[in-house]
């Protein structure tokens, strides 16, 4: 029953010359790069970005008063809607659903409505584990004020004007298609950081003239050495913690 329903609803979208107009035009938005349109979105998408920013440092240790908090509740509005809108235009979820549908009709099977989906879900995750769409969902955390943690996220709102630089989008679009390589990478180096945070804490915690009294304090020292930073607060007191403090300096120059 549910079944029919899709595919019922998919042809109906798919014969409605309303709904292709309406994606048409989020997709000239949003993704089209000969758009005059999205000329003018992208600008006002950066003035919107530089003013978020302004107001959540600005709220920091001041008032925004309702006006403030309208327009950032504004904001962060349009960052959701802009999220889902790139979402929906990343592909023709209907065309997979009635390709699939007609297969099964031609070859006199059963349409099986999961796979279908399965796959219409697949690519919208390869859309939502992208570069450009995780920072655009990082983007709207520092929103949630109660969490003083998120704050942090801030960041991402300066990262999300990458978005509208067409140069560093065909930079984020090399690091979607090596994110293989770099997930291999980012993998090693966690591995590398987890191993040698332990043996450190393992060594060194706990002794007279050691820094190192939190796991905490060990992963700190094991990301400060890895990136061959060295800021010296935190030393290694045992010939056990200088060796691994050597093994991670060769191997944070590998990485």
């Amino acid at each position: 029953m549910i079944s029919k329903k899709i595919v019922r609803l998919s042809y109906f979208l798919d014969d409605s010359p309303r709904y292709r107009q309406v994606k048409q035009f989020f997709y000239r938005l949003l993704s089209d790069p000969h758009s005059r349109m999205r000329s003018y979105f992208d600008a006002t998408m950066i003035i919107l970005v530089i003013v978020s920013v302004s107001l959540l440092i600005y709220q920091i240790k001041q008032d925004l008063g309702w006006f403030g908090n309208a327009f950032e509740i504004f904001i962060v509005t349009v960052f959701i809607a802009e999220y889902l809108l790139r979402a929906w235009v990343y592909n023709n979820s209907r065309a997979i659903i009635i390709e699939r549908f007609e297969r099964a009709e031609f070859m006199h099977a059963n349409f099986r409505l999961a796979p279908a989906l399965g796959e219409v879900i697949n690519q919208k995750w390869r859309y939502a584990s992208s570069p450009l769409a995780i920072i655009d969902l990082l983007a709207i955390l520092p929103s949630f004020r109660g969490v003083r943690v998120l704050r942090i996220f801030l960041l991402f709102r300066l990262f999300k004007l990458f978005r509208y630089a067409s140069s560093v989008s065909e930079f984020a679009k090399v690091l979607s298609e090596k994110r293989f390589e770099l997930a291999t990478l980012g993998l090693f180096a966690g591995f590398i950081v987890i191993a040698s945070s332990t043996a450190i804490y393992v060594l060194e915690a706990g002794l007279p003239k050691s820094h190192i009294d939190t796991f905490f304090d060990a992963v700190y020292w094991s990301l400060v050495t890895i990136s061959t930073v060295g800021y010296g607060d935190i030393i290694p007191q045992t010939p056990e913690g200088r060796f691994v403090a050597m093994a991670l300096i060769v191997s944070g120059i590998g990485v």
